[in-house]
């Protein structure tokens, strides 16, 4: 989910929140381990996950929340960012 509720003040642009469903497969080795990329370039926010899904969204300046939700447990995350 990308929540854009704050990004403007501007009520004709659209802030609502941007979300889609993304499964993770279960292997005899066990479940795939979920990999976030996430790109942000002059207003756009482009979210990949393990290469089968993406949400993009425009941003208009203001905060902006990316929540990822999960019905089971959750183990380490590491971010990372890189300034280009």
């Amino acid at each position: 989910m990308i929540r854009r509720s704050e990004s403007s003040d501007d009520q004709d642009i659209n802030t609502d929140t941007e979300h889609g469903k993304h499964t993770l497969f279960e292997t005899v080795s066990g479940w795939e381990k979920l990999e976030l990329y996430m790109l942000y370039d002059h207003g756009i926010l482009e979210v990949f996950a393990n290469d089968r899904f993406v949400l993009s969204t425009r941003l208009y300046g203001g905060p902006c929340t990316l929540e990822a939700v999960s019905d089971g447990d959750v183990g380490d995350m590491l971010l990372r960012s890189w300034k280009v």
